[in-house]
C-alpha cells in the first residue's frame, strides 16, 4: 500500500498535473489572423527587379555537428548558449550579405530550450534594421516531455518575414493537415506567413513563406498542406492584379527529373494539382538545399510563383551547409 501511494505522489500525479497544463496551454491559432509584427519601416518606390530569399537556419542548432540523424527530435541535447549565440551571429551575417529585397526565413525560435533560450526573431530584426518584419509561430509548445531521457522541452519557433518594403498587413494563415489530440500539444501547427503589399495601379503583391512537414508518414499531412496552400493562392489569382510568390522549405522533391527508386520513401515530388493550376514551381536544379543525416542532398526549398511573375534568374548560395543543414535560395523576378 505505502508502494502505491509512494508510486501515485512521485511518478502519476506530476505527469497528470503536467499533462493537464500542457493541454490547457495548448496553443490553438485561429484559421486566419494577425501575424506578430515587429518593425516597419518607412516605404520604397518599387524597383523594376526584385530579390526574394528563402533560409531554413535550422534554429541555428543544425550546424555540421549536428547533421548526423535523421530524426530532430533526438537533437535535444541542447547548444550550450555561447555556441548557439555563435552559430545565430553567423547564419545573421550570412543573411545580410545576401542583401535580398525579401527574406522568409523558416525554423526561427524565441524561448526555445534546444537553441538555449536565445530570442533569433529580436536578434535577426535588429541586426537588420531597415527590413520590416513580421513573425507566425508554427511551433509552440509549452514543454515537449521525450525523448525521457533527455527532452526537448519548451519549444516555441516559426516564420520570419522581413522586407525592405513596407506591407499593407502579414497574416497567419493555419493550413490543414495537423496532428490531433494528444499529439497536437507536442508537435508542430503547420501555416503560412503572408505579407500584402500595395503596388501601383491598384495592384498587389503576395509575398507567402511557408514550411510543410517532413518525414510525413504516407505524405497524409503534407499532401493536405500542400492543396490547402493551393487552393488559397489559386484563390487569389482570380485576379489578374495580384502576383503571387510563395517561398520556403517545401520537403517536397522541388526537381522531379531527380526522382528516383533510390529516393528516401518520405520525399515525393509536386502533386499533379500543381501542373494543372495557375503556378510554376521554381528551383535551382544545379545546387541541392538540403543534406540530410545519411549526407544525401535534395533540393526541397524554393519557389512557386504565378504566372504572371517573370522569373529573372534562381540560384541556391551554397554555403557548404556549415551552418544549417540548408542552403539559401535567392529568386530574382519583375512583375510583368
Amino acid at each position: 500500500m505505502t508502494f502505491i501511494i509512494i508510486f501515485l505522489s512521485v511518478i502519476i500525479i506530476p505527469i497528470g498535473v503536467l499533462f493537464l497544463y500542457l493541454t490547457i496551454t495548448e496553443y490553438k491559432p485561429k484559421d486566419m489572423e494577425d501575424a506578430i509584427i515587429y518593425r516597419k519601416t518607412k516605404d520604397l518606390d518599387w524597383k523594376t527587379n526584385l530579390t526574394v530569399t528563402t533560409f531554413n537556419i535550422g534554429y541555428a542548432g543544425l550546424d555540421k555537428s549536428r547533421q548526423k540523424t535523421s530524426n530532430e527530435i533526438k537533437l535535444s541535447k541542447h547548444f550550450k548558449r555561447e555556441k548557439a549565440f555563435d552559430n545565430l551571429i553567423s547564419l545573421t551575417n550570412t543573411i545580410k550579405s545576401i542583401d535580398s529585397d525579401f527574406f522568409l526565413l523558416q525554423e526561427v525560435d524565441h524561448d526555445s530550450a534546444r537553441s538555449s533560450n536565445t530570442n533569433q526573431i529580436e536578434n535577426i530584426s535588429q541586426d537588420l534594421k531597415e527590413y520590416n518584419s513580421s513573425f507566425a509561430y508554427n511551433y509552440n509548445s509549452k514543454y515537449v516531455p521525450f525523448p525521457i531521457n533527455n527532452p526537448v522541452g519548451g519549444t516555441h519557433s516559426g516564420l520570419l518575414n522581413l522586407s525592405k518594403y513596407k506591407f499593407l498587413k502579414s497574416t497567419r494563415y493555419h493550413l490543414e493537415g495537423q496532428e490531433t489530440y494528444p499529439k497536437s500539444i507536442f508537435f508542430l501547427k503547420r501555416c503560412m506567413l503572408i505579407n500584402e503589399y500595395q503596388l501601383p495601379k491598384d495592384k498587389k503583391l503576395y509575398i507567402i513563406n511557408t514550411h510543410f512537414s517532413s518525414y510525413d508518414k504516407d505524405n497524409l499531412f503534407r499532401t493536405k498542406q500542400f492543396e490547402d496552400m493551393l487552393g488559397y493562392i489559386s484563390s487569389l489569382a482570380e485576379s489578374k492584379d495580384n502576383y503571387i510568390v510563395v517561398g520556403g522549405d517545401f520537403n517536397y522533391l522541388m526537381d522531379e527529373k531527380k526522382y528516383t527508386p533510390e529516393t528516401p520513401s518520405w520525399l515525393m515530388t509536386f502533386p499533379e494539382s500543381l501542373k494543372e493550376s495557375e503556378f510554376v514551381p521554381v528551383f535551382d536544379s544545379k545546387v541541392n538545399t538540403m543534406k540530410g543525416s545519411d549526407d544525401l542532398e535534395f533540393t526541397i526549398d524554393g519557389f512557386i510563383v504565378s504566372k504572371n511573375i517573370g522569373v529573372v534568374k534562381c540560384k541556391t548560395l551554397n554555403e557548404g551547409f556549415e551552418l544549417s543543414n540548408h542552403n539559401p535560395v535567392s529568386l530574382t523576378f519583375k512583375l510583368k
